[in-house]
């Protein structure tokens, strides 16, 4: 039996550093591993002054040492898609990272 995701939040986590912080990154889920579909995308300085905002107050947990900060996601993909969920996830950075 092929068991299927549909996850409606993620958490990541920060090492003990507040250097090389993720900035910029796509969640993605696939049921095959070789098609990807983005879930999430969490990109700073961004077009609107609003978004980035709430954007740099995420980011200011996520540098601290251990910070830790979980991430919603809009679940009405799922329904645009037309998925019954995915088997595996992955980060991509998309940008620089704090370094």
């Amino acid at each position: 039996m092929e068991r299927r995701l549909v996850p409606t939040h993620y958490t990541l986590r920060n090492r003990k550093s507040t250097t090389h912080v993720l900035r910029n990154w796509y969640l993605e889920g696939s049921v095959s591993g070789s098609d990807w579909t983005i879930l999430d995308a969490r990109i700073y300085n961004s077009d609107s002054d609003q978004q980035n905002a709430v954007l740099e107050n995420e980011f200011k947990v996520l540098q601290k040492p251990g910070g830790a900060m979980t991430f919603q996601i809009d679940t009405e993909i799922y329904r645009m898609l037309g998925m019954e969920g995915f088997r595996l996830f992955r980060i991509v950075q998309v940008g620089k990272n704090t370094n």
